[in-house]
């Protein structure tokens, strides 16, 4: 009995939720025909133009279910209807994606079918998300802002020209950074965009402003403040060179022994302590008499000029170059520190060589006694110079300009022993020990040169495209791809390769080439009278020839003023008050236009006046 009754319980049981079930579906039958029938309405007010109705009922469905992906695409497509007056852009896009990812949600095919009637498939999603997202980047674009563009990025994540977009935003980032035109904004923009294209220059302009503004006052002070605070910065090294420049200039600005003295002895490291110790060397024994020098000499025996100082004292000593005079001055002067100096004048002071030549080749012969000491066999020779003379015995060649290449050279002692082996293409006399030469065979015109010492040992070392000798203890040098500048004896360039062109000291002051004009700089690289000359020449008795914007030649002094106006067509260095310059005349043609021709050379004294060599002096 029991068990019948809970048969017929089980039975009633399934009887009822059937039924439910059936009223459930009927019920979800009869809201998705009301949903239908909204859809139908909502659509057909869209593709009337009745937009706000549209909205409306669409905005019924989605208040009761939010992922209903017919509802989104039709307020995706009303926002983005050009004609409607509450068109959005941001709004259509939102929809857009909710739409997207409702539609992936249903996964029934029945379910997609029904809201694909409505036009809710994935191929005008997709195509509307396209529209949407080209039409946000062009009012992106036209508005150009960086709040433009984070909009942009934010919103329309799904757009391909994010890419583009970020560029943009980094670039007008950056534009408005360059703007403000400080080291703040810069650092600013570092730390807001550190993956930017812009941030590696923007590190650039941030150091350079940061130096900039740290040191507006440009005092030696500022400079030093900057180095202590940014040890690590790209312009450290430049602040250092300003900070030694300026700290030099400013306790040195009398240009008196003294400060000199107690700068060296402040500052023994300063970059321009070697400049004080020239000019403690240059005041202190201007004079040049043997009691000042002497005095030099023992009040400065570490000086880098010590044994200059001790070779120009024994020179002042020895007013008659004989045996004897040499011997007396080491017997008196035993701490003169060229010892092997005396013993070689010793024996060379009954000798002086002179050059000859035999046909083709040379040799040299003491012009004291008369006889030939070196028979002639060198295809190329100099004069001695400093106990040592330049000779090649190699076939020489000469280019079409005369030159004399492809000869191998090297240098001799008085007794025409190699001291140094031929090994040179090109070798120049020696001069306070130095000499400048080149190693190697010249190709295509490029040789590399550099400066040895008596002993064939590279002083210099050969990195140099071009190069002169020494003046002022100054040498002109070149790189390419760098341009010129100067070394000193230890061949530092104290003057770095940046001219576009440049000459050798002369009266320790040097014409430069800057960019199109010439001027001139003294042994610190200082301009010392700007450029804005088209040619100059060297200073010689004060003057130097210059040429101005017409090409006119003239003559100016040491302050860059003009003491000859510019009036010839060339004009060489004065020597003993005179100087060859070049003039023209007009001549007068038919129908009254001028031809200009040269008249010639002529000479000048150094108040401009034409010297006549012809004239004959009276009697």
């Amino acid at each position: 009995m029991g068990f019948v009754n809970l048969r017929l319980i089980l039975i009633l049981t399934m009887r009822l939720s059937a039924l439910r079930i059936a009223i459930v579906v009927a019920m979800l039958a009869l809201s998705f025909n009301v949903t239908a029938q909204s859809l139908k309405d909502g659509f057909k007010e869209l593709n009337a133009g009745l937009y706000p109705a549209a909205r409306k009922e669409f905005t019924k469905i989605l208040t009761k279910d939010s992922l209903n992906p017919a509802a989104n695409y039709g307020m995706a497509v009303l926002y983005f209807k050009n004609d409607f007056a509450n068109r959005n852009t941001d709004s259509a896009y939102y929809f857009t994606m909710l739409g997207i990812r409702s539609l992936q949600q249903t996964m029934k095919p029945n379910d997609r079918l029904k809201f694909e009637e409505f036009g809710a498939r994935d191929a005008n999603f997709s195509d509307l998300q396209t529209r949407i997202n080209e039409r946000a980047f062009q009012v992106a674009d036209s508005i150009n802002t960086v709040d433009g563009w984070d909009h942009f990025m934010n919103v329309y994540t799904t757009s391909l020209k994010m890419n583009e977009a970020l560029q943009r935003r980094d670039e007008g980032a950056y534009e408005n950074a360059k703007a403000e035109g400080n080291y703040q904004a810069m650092e600013d923009f570092m730390k807001k965009y550190p993956n930017s294209k812009q941030a590696v220059e923007a590190n650039k302009s941030y150091e350079y402003l940061l130096y900039s503004s740290s040191t507006k006052d440009s005092s030696y002070q500022s400079y030093k403040d900057f180095m202590d605070k940014y040890p690590h910065s790209p312009y450290y090294n430049d602040a250092k060179a300003n900070y030694e420049k300026l700290l030099y200039k400013t306790l040195t600005s009398n240009h008196n022994l003294q400060e000199y003295i107690d700068f060296v002895g402040y500052y023994p490291d300063n970059k321009y302590a070697p400049l004080a110790l020239d000019s403690i060397y240059t005041i202190y024994t201007r004079p040049n008499t043997k009691a000042i020098l002497y005095a030099f000499i023992e009040q400065f025996p570490h000086s880098p000029y010590i044994n200059e100082a001790w070779l120009r004292y024994y020179n002042l000593s020895l007013p008659i170059y004989t045996e004897e005079a040499i011997k007396n001055f080491a017997i008196q002067n035993p701490a003169f520190p060229d010892k092997e100096l005396i013993k070689h004048d010793v024996e060379l002071a009954h000798r002086k060589m002179k050059r000859i030549q035999i046909d083709s080749l040379y040799g040299y012969e003491d012009s004291v006694m008369c006889d030939t000491f070196i028979k002639p066999h060198f295809t190329q020779a100099n004069e001695f110079s400093e106990e040592l003379a330049v000779v090649s015995t190699g076939r020489c060649n000469t280019d079409t300009s005369g030159n004399i290449v492809n000869c191998t050279y090297g240098y001799i002692n008085e007794e025409g022993k190699y001291i140094i082996e031929p090994r040179f293409s090109q070798a120049y006399d020696f001069k306070k020990g130095i000499a400048l030469v080149s190693d190697g065979i010249c190709k295509d015109t490029v040789c590399y040169l550099g400066f040895i010492d008596r002993n064939g040992n590279w002083v210099i070392k050969p990195i140099y495209n071009d190069a002169y000798e020494f003046n002022c203890d100054r040498a002109l040098v070149k790189i390419n791809g760098k341009g010129f500048g100067y070394l000193n004896r230890r061949g530092e360039q104290t003057i770095p390769c940046h001219f576009n062109d440049a000459l050798s000291f002369s009266n320790c002051k040097a014409g430069v080439k800057l960019h199109s004009k010439w001027g001139f700089i003294d042994t610190t690289g200082t301009i010392i009278i700007d450029t804005m000359f088209n040619e100059v020449g060297v200073f010689s008795e004060g003057l130097a020839a210059a040429s101005d914007s017409a090409g006119k030649w003239g003559y100016i002094d040491e302050s860059g003023k003009w003491s000859i106006k510019p009036q010839f067509t060339s004009a060489d260095a004065f020597k003993d008050g005179r100087a060859t310059v070049m003039i023209e005349k007009a001549v007068r043609a038919r129908r009254s236009y001028k031809r200009v021709e040269l008249e010639g050379e002529r000479v000048i004294d150094t108040a401009g006046n034409f010297v006549d060599l012809k004239k004959k002096k009276t009697p």
